[in-house]
């Protein structure tokens, strides 16, 4: 980015200017780190994500009625049902969390790091409390409700981030700039890539190489470790995920029937385990506030770290660049902020797809024929919608008549250019060690924490998994005809 994300430079200003608190051999308040706890107990559960999720059903319905009416030339804004917030009654917690906000405004910092937990542990209380009012809010079909809530929990996006998604979508229409790769660098010969790419692993295989990977950071939980995550294959999981805060905290999901390939397995240990389950145990293990039960629910830097191992071990493995990020979410999440419509939003994601497709410049005339183009614009109508609905999940009314989005899945691409411009600047280790909205960085800068203060280290594990475990399995392996599976003592691979 020729541009620094402004957050990067408040905190290169702040590291400048602060002492190296954490070292000091003062301890925090014992009275704020039991507020914290049992704000930990309170909220541990509460997944934000799942209260503004809409419910399968009602997606697909409402999906259906979109697309038919959206084909036919007209302009529908769906109605979701938010079955998960439906079904909550936080008024006790709501109660009991603005007591313990009361607590912590009352408590008098003894120390300098004792006052960075306090504003920690206030920001942190704050952010529940929006949880409340979200759920409050769709309940009553509240947009004011609705909308200050989402603020609180995750920033929109500022100018720079604005612009340069623009100009990444600009260039997926011109195509970007090829980047050389030296062949020599490549760590898997042309055999071998072929062979994890043609690799089947089911769900049993992917919970097994999960809990190897956590293993190797001592971070499985078990019975012999009480500390950690565990890994579970459910039917009601629609995605893998890393889960702090759930209906059972600090677990790895796997949906019941979810099939990866080989080099897709070494991608998702290098993102879930070495980026989003090392992040949380290190932010719960250093500050307790940055993981687990009281883990922030802005997740740009979080997503911006399993980025970077992503695009590691890409380019690592198969001389692949991965490139940017894409710039649907925040170009989706401009628009809505800026007081479009669902329809409006996903008629902009619809253009917009359709010129990348078609690589139209923005300057140009589009002209879709609807038979020519059918493929690309059924295409292009998917797309726009997961998009669209994702940025306008937890509206009540889809007119979005006081313009805001849930910008939560902005982080993606936020994340990545801030993890980057870290990186560049010497402080990669910084987003290594919790899970922080972008306001933690300036804190974490005046604590002075520094990257051999990190407690579980980048391992490089999935170097490990896929030389030391996978591939000589796979090798092993009598090759047979596409479509066929290969019975092993207690694994199956599919090649396809």
């Amino acid at each position: 980015m020729s541009e620094q994300l402004p957050e990067v430079t408040s905190f290169l200003e702040a590291r400048e200017k602060s002492p190296a608190v954490w070292h000091e051999q003062s301890e925090v308040s014992s009275a704020m780190i039991e507020i914290a706890e049992s704000v930990g107990e309170l909220t541990g559960t509460w997944n934000p994500v799942e209260i503004y999720t809409p419910s399968p059903e009602s997606l697909k319905q409402e999906k259906e009625k979109f697309l038919e009416a959206f084909n036919r030339g007209q302009a529908h804004e769906p109605v979701f049902d938010y079955q998960v917030a439906r079904g909550m009654d936080i008024a006790p917690q709501k109660e009991e969390l603005a007591k313990k906000l009361a607590e912590v405004r009352a408590i008098k910092p003894r120390s300098q790091k004792d006052r960075l937990f306090r504003v920690a542990l206030y920001t942190k209380i704050r952010d529940d409390l929006a949880t409340c009012d979200l759920v409050d809010g769709i309940n009553t079909k509240d947009e004011s409700l609705i909308g200050s809530a989402m603020r609180q929990k995750y920033q929109p996006a500022n100018p720079v981030l604005a612009a340069y998604a623009e100009q990444a979508y600009r260039d997926m229409i011109d195509g970007p700039a090829p980047k050389e790769i030296d062949p020599n660098q490549v760590l898997l010969t042309p055999k071998q890539q072929k062979l994890l790419k043609a690799a089947k692993l089911d769900a049993p295989q992917i919970k097994e190489a999960f809990e190897w990977a956590l293993q190797q950071y001592g971070i499985l939980r078990n019975e012999a470790n009480s500390k950690g995550y565990q890994v579970v294959i459910s039917d009601k999981a629609t995605a893998i995920d890393v889960r702090d805060k759930s209906e059972d905290p600090m677990t790895v999901y796997i949906p019941t029937d979810r099939v990866v390939s080989g080099d897709k397995m070494g991608e998702l240990i290098a993102h879930e385990i070495e980026g989003h389950a090392r992040q949380s145990m290190n932010g719960m293990e250093m500050f307790l506030l940055g993981g687990g039960k009281l883990k922030m629910d802005g997740e740009a830097l979080y997503e911006g770290l399993a980025k970077r191992e992503d695009e590691s071990y890409r380019l690592r493995f198969f001389g692949e660049a991965s490139g940017v990020p894409a710039p649907w979410y925040t170009l989706a999440a401009q628009d809505a902020s800026e007081g479009a419509s669902f329809s409006e939003v996903f008629q902009n994601q619809y253009i917009r797809r359709m010129r990348v497709l078609l690589k139209v410049p923005p300057e140009q005339e589009l002209h879709i024929d609807p038979e020519k183009h059918a493929e690309q614009a059924d295409k292009a109508k998917k797309l726009a919608w997961a998009t669209t609905y994702r940025v306008m999940r937890g509206h009540a009314d889809m007119s979005n008549p006081l313009g805001f989005a849930m910008s939560k899945d902005i982080g993606y691409l936020q994340g990545w250019a801030t993890d980057k411009q870290l990186g560049e600047a010497g402080y990669g280790g910084i987003n290594e060690m919790a899970v922080i909205q972008s306001g933690g960085l300036q804190m974490l800068a005046r604590l002075g924490v520094n990257e051999k203060d990190v407690p579980h280290k980048y391992k490089d594990v999935v170097k490990e998994y896929i030389l030391t475990v996978l591939l000589p399995r796979l090798e092993s392996e009598p090759q047979q005809p596409a479509g066929e599976t290969l019975e092993g003592n207690s694994h199956s691979y599919t090649q396809s």
